[in-house]
């Protein structure tokens, strides 16, 4: 008889050992299946082109080329990010194409091969409407959002490594200038109209209803130039008009460890609510202000951790890691 080759031989005895773990428990199944769908796109890449690509076409400032979405339009890209949550593949991507969206099933190679679902708008922008990600597997009740690309510079990138570094459950990242439109209705945490918003609000509830908890850690930066004296980190956190008591008491818990963690990494971090750093602190964000569940903590970054973001992420994984 041949003898089998040594990898096929230790692929056979591990197989044999797989189907024989009685009594051993396995995860539960993820609302979205990790193996590839039929009928989608497949594309192989690094998020961060994504980003760049994005950043590349979005609507400048003063250009008046966001297109506020009516409430029909952000109740239908509600519906399709709950489509996708929920395994309902083919009207998402029905309602994706419909919208001049593409949704993708997208390998990272800078993130292990991890998968997930990009939708965005198709090329090129006509909208200014926003990139979003999804995590095609996860228990993870983290969402990251950057509601303001090119004006605060670099925080795209840097929300795009922290959904990584934390295998955060979503990103979220918005597609136009904060001042593409002069009535300011471009500015997606400024004004509730967006389709940024219906993506935000539905994947929070996506994310309670599956996990439990809901924490959205959004990405702004400053200048220091302008804030001498600032530490270089400023958090927040914002509470909804009628937020949860509940979230209210682990949020205040979340924020002040964010805090520690970061002053412990040699990052100068200031926390509000001292009445300290208020233009720089959240109040008015309507993400936030419009919650009454979760978790929303508001994170400003000077152009030092905007440039070199290591600490700064090793420090919110010690802290939210799963």
């Amino acid at each position: 008889m041949k003898s089998l080759p040594l990898a096929s031989l230790l692929t056979s005895i591990l197989i044999l050992l797989s189907g024989c773990s009685a009594g051993k428990e396995t995860p539960a199944p993820s609302t979205i299946q990790i193996t590839p769908p039929t009928d989608i796109r497949f594309v192989e890449g690094k998020l961060l082109n994504q980003i760049t690509r994005l950043e590349k076409d979005m609507p400048r400032a003063n250009s008046d080329g966001f297109v506020v979405p009516t409430d029909s339009q952000k109740q239908i890209f509600s519906t399709l990010v709950t489509d996708l949550r929920t395994g309902n593949l083919k009207s998402a991507l029905s309602a994706a194409s419909a919208n001049e969206y593409e949704l993708l099933w997208y390998t990272d190679q800078n993130d292990d091969n991890a998968v997930d679902y990009v939708l965005r708008e198709a090329d090129p922008s006509k909208n200014g409407w926003g990139l979003y990600v999804f995590r095609a597997d996860t228990n993870s009740s983290v969402i990251i959002e950057a509601p303001h690309p090119i004006y605060d510079e670099g925080t795209p990138t840097l929300a795009a490594d922290l959904f990584r570094a934390l295998d955060a459950r979503a990103l979220l990242v918005a597609g136009a200038h904060r001042d593409a439109n002069r009535d300011g209705s471009a500015d997606v945490s400024g004004k509730p109209q967006s389709i940024f918003q219906a993506v935000h609000e539905t994947e929070l509830q996506q994310a309670i209803a599956s996990t439990g908890s809901g924490i959205i850690l959004q990405i702004h930066g400053f200048r220091a130039s302008k804030h001498p004296a600032y530490p270089h980190v400023i958090i927040s956190l914002e509470q909804g008009n009628n937020l949860n008591p509940i979230d209210l008491v682990k949020g205040k818990q979340l924020a002040s460890d964010i805090e520690k963690a970061l002053n412990n990494a040699g990052i100068k971090t200031g926390l509000c609510g001292g009445g300290e750093w208020l233009d720089l602190c959240g109040a008015t964000n309507v993400q936030a202000t419009l919650m009454t569940q979760g978790i929303f903590i508001h994170i400003e970054l000077d152009e030092s951790i905007r440039g070199n973001d290591k600490k700064f992420i090793e420090a919110l994984i010690s802290v939210l890691a799963n």
